[in-house]
């Protein structure tokens, strides 16, 4: 048998057959390949489309994180410069009430004696101490700053 038979013999329609269906196969499969391809390259585009919007999602929480702790600072500043103020209020009124029960032992004093004077005198003296503003120096001061185009008010 000569190579001529040989090559006869193999390409018979069996075998063309078969190397027709390998054909197709590699055709399908390179399909397959270009097809995974592709999905790999929208799976690669939209993973950095995610990354990006983790990245625009943290900054944003950080961002508000840090907001929320200066806004924290602040109020607590607030609160703290609140209760100072408190003080400084209470401490005020205390000292105008101790003039006033003064005022008032005076007033005692003299109905006890009934010295009309003195009874004149305290009830004149708890009058102005009603009267009285116990921040009239701050007020002043603060009118003074308003005033002032290039005075600092902090409130």
């Amino acid at each position: 048998m000569g190579i001529l038979d040989s090559a006869k013999q193999w390409f018979n329609r069996e075998n063309v057959d078969k190397a027709e269906r390998g054909i197709v196969a590699v055709h399908q499969n390179m399909d397959r390949v270009v097809d995974i391809v592709h999905s790999a390259k929208i799976v690669k585009e939209t993973t950095h489309q995610v990354v990006g919007s983790a990245d625009g999602y943290v900054g944003d929480y950080l961002k508000s994180q840090k907001n929320n702790h200066d806004h924290q600072q602040k109020m607590t500043s607030i609160l703290s410069s609140h209760h100072e103020n408190m003080v400084q209020i209470e401490k005020k009124y205390d000292q105008q009430n101790m003039v006033l029960d003064k005022s008032f032992d005076v007033i005692d004093r003299g109905l006890e004696d009934n010295n009309i004077a003195l009874v004149a005198e305290g009830l004149k003296s708890s009058t102005q101490i009603a009267m009285s503003n116990p921040f009239e120096k701050e007020l002043e001061a603060l009118d003074r700053a308003i005033d002032d185009p290039d005075a600092l008010i902090e409130i």
